[in-house]
This record gives structure tokens, sequence and C-alpha cells, in this order.
């Protein structure tokens, strides 16, 4: 092979790993006798990254935390799963706000969505919006989402990277995966939620100034004798999660400033809505298909059905 051919080679190989999901860092996890990849692992080093999202926003990232630049002021967020399908964003009546940011937690491993399916299903979201960041639950292939995530666009990333986001007034947090065993697919390619990498994102978060809200598929115990990675994120006003949640709620749902810091731990569970399919609790609540909105409105945070 001449010089000029390899050196060719050597620019294709390095721009491939660098597009590749699966090469990104990560490592085996073991939860029970089940395997898994370490899904939210926190690095050490924050890092700095700029992306033209194109319209006037620009999507900032520094170390855990993220922003989109050129969003209005009040601008807010929905949350939905893809875990037992996919389904268009709802679109609301003529004249009505739509969410500027949308979180899709559980992408589709119960459903068996393959790579074209979920990312056509991201990018077709993308399209109403100005960004979607996906999560990925226990069940999901990680290899699949990654790359979905990349054939997906700019305007769709990934929750495991981009942790936390200012969206009118709310802080809104990641949490991939679960540590619960039976969650765990035996393809041993599933998202495996660690303690260590929750209490690394709680010491990056440090002290919530704004109503936190986690968005999750693994809920917190609330069991100091049986705790739950996501036990270790401080001042949390709520928690929407997409896996089993058993806290009964009704729409809209408001919480007073006040609530975070005085009793995260006591800080509602409520079932984020699927997209294609409802869901029951075991509180027991029927949550009809669609998404759920998060918004704050002088100075409480409300969490409607939409």
């Amino acid at each position: 092979m001449s010089s000029r051919a390899r050196a060719a080679a050597a620019v294709a190989l390095a721009a491939s790993l660098a597009a590749a999901p699966s090469c990104r860092c990560r490592g085996k996890a073991s939860v029970g006798d089940k395997q898994g990849y370490s899904c939210a692992e926190v690095p050490a080093k924050d890092a700095h990254e700029e992306t033209d999202l194109g319209g006037g926003l620009k999507l900032v990232r520094d170390g855990v935390r993220a922003d989109v630049r050129g969003l209005p002021a009040d601008a807010f967020a929905a949350v939905t799963s893809f875990e037992t399908g996919i389904a268009p964003l709802a679109v609301p009546a003529p004249g009505a706000p739509t969410p500027a940011i949308v979180f899709v937690v559980g992408l589709g491993g119960v459903a068996g969505l393959d790579r074209p399916a979920l990312a056509g299903g991201l990018a077709a979201m993308a399209q109403r919006t100005s960004l979607v960041v996906a999560v990925a639950g226990p069940g999901d292939d990680l290899d699949v989402v990654r790359a979905a995530i990349a054939d997906a666009g700019k305007r769709v990333v990934d929750g495991a990277i981009y942790r936390a986001f200012r969206v009118g007034g709310a802080e809104i947090v990641t949490l991939p995966g679960a540590d619960d065993p039976p969650a765990i697919p035996e393809h041993g390619r599933g998202c495996v939620l660690r303690l260590e990498d929750a209490r690394a994102l709680a010491q990056k978060l440090g002290v919530a100034s704004a109503p936190r809200v986690v968005v999750a598929w693994s809920a917190p115990a609330r069991d100091a004798a049986h705790p739950s990675p996501a036990d270790a994120l401080p001042g949390v006003a709520a928690w929407l999660v997409a896996g089993p949640a058993d806290d009964a709620w009704a729409s809209p749902l408001e919480i007073g400033s006040a609530a975070p810091s005085a009793s995260a731990s006591l800080a509602p569970i409520v079932a984020a809505p699927r997209a294609r399919t409802a869901r029951t609790t075991s509180a027991p609540a029927r949550i009809a298909p669609g998404a759920l909105s998060i918004h704050v409105e002088n100075g409480t945070l409300v969490l409607r059905d939409s």
C-alpha cells in the first residue's frame, strides 16, 4: 500500500471511530447474574461542546450541564416513552405552544425496535421541536440506541451524555438505566445504572438552583436500608419515571418552590406516559398515551398531561 493510501485509510478509520456510537467509552457492569453496559458514567473532566442546531439555536454543553441557547424565556419541556412503541408527538391546538425539548425515556427495548425504526421515530419527533433527548432504559440494546441517535441527526442527543438542562426555569436531569436484574436483558447490552455513577452525577450537580426534575427509568427506593442509585440525587422536586412507579397523582400537579430542599426524599414519583400505549401503575392509576409537560409558573413547578 502506498503512503498516500495508508494515510487515507488512517483518516477514514479515525472518522469511523469518531462517528460510531459503539466506540464511546463504556464498561461492562454486572447486576445479579446479568451483564450490561454501565450507561450513565460521568467523566471526571468536564468537556465543553457547542453544536449549531439551526434556526438561531445553539446547544452548549459544559460537563453534565447543557443549554439550548435561543429558546424563549417561557419555553417548556415534555417527557414521553417509546417503551412499547413509537407514536408522533401530539400536535397542540392551533396557536398553542409546543415543547422546546422532548425527553424520550425507554427506547423500544420491550417493543423490539431496531436501529432504522428508532432512528426514524426520533428524527420525526425532532422535526416538531428544538431538541430530542433520548434516555435509554435497562431493556434497551445500547449498541442499537447509540447508532440510532447518530442516524437521527444533530437535534437528537444522548441523555447519557447530556445530563442536566435548564428549560423555562426548571432543571431537568436525565438518569438512564436501572440496577434491577429482571429488567436487564439476556443479550448483555442493556443499560445498567450503577450507584457510583449516580453519586458522581450528584456531585457534579450540587445544590439545586431551580426546581429539579429527574427524568428516569428507575425510581428512587426511599428506603434507607435498601437504597437505589436514584436516591443519591439531591434536591429533587419531582421524579418522572418510565419504569415501575407507585405514586398516585392528578394532572396538573403543582409543586411549590420550597419543596425540593425540604423534602427531596418525598418528592412525587410521576409515571411518564408512553407515546403509543396507555400504562397502569400499581397505585393504581391509568396513564393515557401521550406526553407530560414541565412548566415553571410564578415560581411553581407544574406538571401536566399534554
